[in-house]
């Protein structure tokens, strides 16, 4: 009778070349596939903050130059308005996809934006469904930027709500 030793390594393959069969590719440029709750958010958030920086880099560059330089700047505005958009429509298909719905319902969720938060709370289906391979897990990258965002949100609010106070109030006195 032949004993197995138990300090052996173990015989099956433990590289990564199983798991394309379990999860799926992120497509970041179109449709298909799927996306979660946590990397909507993390890329949501870094799409976001790179057209406002880009788009206030471009107006106060191009607002300095003056005369045609502003027009440039608004063209370039609306130019980073439309990706910005496209790149929220493709993130919400992706999300419809992996609670197993069609990405028709992006629309729904486009035109009421109150609904966009149902996004973030109905969890992804498990494993495989009609639209692919579950989304692969979360870097921890996409968990900070994840985490990050009630931050964000604190220090933006931090900052305006005082000033927006400070703003009424001097107005309120210029009117008398």
């Amino acid at each position: 009778m032949v004993q197995d030793n138990i300090y052996q390594s173990p015989g099956s393959d433990l590289n990564k070349e199983g798991q394309d069969e379990i999860y799926g590719e992120l497509n970041v440029l179109n449709a298909k596939g799927r996306i979660g709750r946590v990397r909507l958010l993390a890329w949501g958030i870094t799409v976001g903050l790179l057209f406002v920086g880009l788009t206030a880099i471009a107006n106060v560059l191009f607002t300095a130059i003056g005369g045609i330089g502003t027009f440039i700047g608004g063209g370039l505005t609306i130019i980073f308005y439309v990706a910005l958009l496209y790149f929220y429509v493709i993130y919400t298909i992706q999300r419809c996809h992996d609670i197993n719905i069609s990405g028709w319902f992006s629309i729904l969720f486009i035109v009421i934006p109150i609904v966009y938060l149902a996004l973030y709370f109905i969890p992804g289906t498990q494993g495989s469904n009609k639209y692919g391979n579950q989304p692969p897990p979360n870097s921890r990258k996409v968990i900070v930027i994840a985490l990050a965002f009630p931050i964000i949100i604190g220090i933006l609010a931090a900052i305006s709500i005082p000033a927006y106070k400070s703003y009424v109030e001097r107005a309120q006195q210029q009117q008398l």
